[in-house]
């Protein structure tokens, strides 16, 4: 039996649907204004909008691609001619609408992302404690959902609004990383004892100290009033990259000295 579109066939497309549709490859007709399947094209992918009633010669084995997911003994076995790619997809979409009846946030680390006529492109990736790929797949943006979720931008202007936010974490961030550093090295100072009492009974090592706390604090304060502008929403890039610049220079001064603190305990896994 036939699974090709003979003439263009016309879909039932919610508007909920038209960008998935879109991605298999259906097209629209303005004139009509309804979406359609080209001549030639595999049907398989859109049985779910395929008119009611109309099966277009479609082998049921392939156009039934969703089962329970609790059921473990009722898998689709595979066509021994294997299945086409748009088939595959259609049934992994399906897979997924049937474990998941609402949207879903998923969190992902991006790690490629362009943008083309208005669209955006993603390469996304998941990773374990220990920086290995535990998935990894694209994605894409249509321009009709990116205006919707950033309406008035476009080109690089949408991922760089993404960045500046990434970059006011980041000035937070560093400060828990300094925070920990200086804890650790009042910790170490109040229990290391040399000279018969803790060095942190010496005044070097209190200036040393004192110091780290009093450009901790500003950095804190820093980042606080940055926030309070950005709750105003009156907070500009230029003053997130320098808050960012100057927290993380802080930071990182923080961890040598503090490094510096602990000597030879700063460096060995003890």
């Amino acid at each position: 039996m036939h699974n090709k579109a003979m003439a263009n066939t016309y879909l039932t497309v919610p508007f909920k649907d038209k960008d998935a549709a879109k991605a298999l490859g259906a097209r629209w007709d303005g004139v009509q204004r309804q979406w359609f399947v080209p001549e030639g094209r595999d049907l398989v992918a859109f049985t779910t909008w395929l008119p009611t009633g109309d099966s277009f010669g479609l082998d049921s084995t392939e156009s039934s691609c969703v089962v329970p997911f609790h059921s473990a003994d009722t898998a689709l076995a595979a066509p021994k001619k294997g299945v086409t790619l748009s088939t595959l997809l259609a049934c992994v979409s399906q897979a997924v609408a049937q474990a998941y009846r609402a949207g879903v946030w998923v969190l992902v680390e991006v790690v490629e992302l362009r943008t083309n006529g208005g669209h955006v492109f993603l390469g996304v990736s998941e990773r374990d404690s220990g920086g290995s790929v535990l998935a990894k797949t694209s994605a894409v943006i249509w321009q009709s959902t990116a205006d919707a979720i950033l309406p008035g931008s476009k080109g690089l202007k949408s991922p760089l609004m993404c960045l500046t936010q990434a970059r006011y974490g980041i000035s937070w961030g560093v400060l828990g990383a300094a925070m920990a550093c200086f804890e650790e090295a009042v910790s170490y100072a109040k229990t290391r004892v040399m000279f018969d009492k803790p060095i942190g009974g010496f005044q070097i090592q209190q200036v040393r100290l004192a110091d780290m706390l009093t450009e901790l604090t500003k950095a804190q304060l820093v980042s606080l009033h940055l926030g309070r502008l950005k709750d105003a929403g009156n907070f500009t890039p230029t003053q997130v990259s320098l808050a960012k610049r100057n927290n993380v220079s802080i930071a990182t001064d923080i961890a040598r000295e503090a490094r510096r603190l602990l000597g030879g305990n700063g460096i060995l896994a003890e």
